[in-house]
């Protein structure tokens, strides 16, 4: 019986590709500024969670 090598390769090639370019690509297409990207994130972070702490949907000032 005689196996098709490329058949069997071919995905493992694709896959293997595939992972090359992504592995690339993540850190521009996800924070294409750099670490202005990342810090703003990790403000902003900060901020929503000193927020949520402090404030409820009973919270005084929202009025309801």
């Amino acid at each position: 019986m005689k196996l098709d090598i490329s058949s069997l390769i071919l995905p493992l090639f694709q896959v293997a590709i595939e992972r090359g370019v992504m592995e690339r690509v993540y850190k521009l297409a996800m924070f294409p500024n750099g670490d202005g990207d990342t810090q703003r994130d990790k403000i902003y972070s900060d901020s929503v969670a000193r927020l949520a702490a402090n404030v409820t949907p009973n919270h005084r000032y929202l009025g309801f």
